[in-house]
């Protein structure tokens, strides 16, 4: 094979390191890693996944390399996860689930330890994504009716004693609600005024309208069957926000701060090199290594909604029946 021939070359990197809580007690604790070598083309990626040393050698003998670029990429290619679990913290989570055990609650919870390289060489320059996040879940039981009442995850980009302490008060408010008498609602949804705060709203236009905008859902999803008026005015959506590299995962240069929607209508679709070859649709340089081992999808990176020009005060004070949506848990899109 002609390794010199693709049009960009991405060594990938991916470490999880996970703790399980079991009533607040370590129950279990585990890592894995998953490196790769990707040579994109066009319309299509080859992927050699390996450890890191030899994925290295390939790039260094094969791809003639220089040697001040082999030197960076070793430099930044290995994982290194600066967060770890102190005995402070143990100790906090075993206090307060004891608590919650006396309430006939039993908590499960994980804190997943993630750590993501990546190394993008493409038209002689190269890039380097370096990033690293916590990843908190939990699963809440009512014992006495053994019963799931709630399951969900936060992210975080750090792990220490305030963390901790808002992830308990997410614990403690869907207990509080799961314990709460429930009202039915008086009449249809579409009767109602529907009011989301900041958090709920976000999840609701990430899972229920920007994964519709990518290239590879778009052409299957029912947004494009309205793409002329989707939404009601006012609505507006904007990408890879903040985003501090400038190459996707195949080597194609980022289009920042884009324009999705604008007053509720639709005025660009998120893309790839591929997406852009195959139908058309322009790159705005969304190609996205999810997982080291398989191919690029096109997804959103970071995603801004146009502020309501009311606040939900104001909302609420001027409807005459509606419902707030505080939190919606654990979306996916499927299509």
């Amino acid at each position: 094979m002609n390794y010199r021939k693709f049009r960009s070359v991405s060594l990938c990197s991916s470490t999880r390191e996970t703790t399980v809580f079991s009533d607040g007690i370590l129950s279990q604790n585990y890592s894995s890693s998953q490196s790769s070598l990707n040579f994109h083309e066009i319309n299509s990626t080859r992927i050699i996944n390996g450890e890191i040393e030899p994925l290295l050698s390939i790039l260094e003998v094969k791809m003639n390399l220089a040697n001040d670029v082999i030197k960076m990429v070793r430099a930044n290619i290995y994982n290194f996860i600066g967060y770890d679990i102190s005995d402070a913290i143990i100790e906090k989570m075993r206090e307060y689930f004891l608590l919650c055990k006396k309430a006939s609650m039993k908590i499960q919870t994980a804190i997943e330890r993630v750590g993501l390289r990546k190394i993008i060489i493409s038209e002689g320059s190269v890039e380097k994504v370096l990033d690293s996040y916590i990843i908190l879940s939990y699963n809440i039981f009512d014992t006495i009716k053994d019963t799931l009442v709630a399951s969900d995850y936060v992210v975080s980009d750090s792990l220490d004693e305030d963390v901790l302490y808002n992830f308990e008060e997410i614990i403690n408010n869907e207990i509080c609600w799961y314990k709460k008498d429930k009202l039915s609602l008086p009449c249809s949804i579409e009767e109602l005024d529907i009011f989301m705060n900041s958090a709920s709203a976000g999840m609701f236009f990430h899972e229920c309208v920007g994964h519709f905008l990518e290239a590879d859902l778009y052409s299957k999803s029912p947004i494009r069957l309205m793409r002329n008026n989707i939404m009601t005015e006012h609505i507006g959506i904007s990408e890879n926000i903040n985003i501090n590299y400038d190459k996707d995962d195949c080597g194609d240069c980022i289009k920042k701060n884009i324009v999705l929607m604008d007053d509720g209508r639709i005025k660009e679709i998120l893309s790839s090199g591929k997406y852009d070859y195959l139908c058309d649709i322009r790159n705005t340089g969304n190609a996205h290594n999810e997982n080291p081992q398989r191919f690029p999808l096109v997804r959103m990176r970071e995603m801004d909604l146009t502020p309501s020009l009311k606040s939900i005060d104001e909302g609420l004070s001027e409807t005459r029946l509606g419902v707030l949506v505080e939190k919606i848990a654990v979306g996916e899109a499927n299509c």
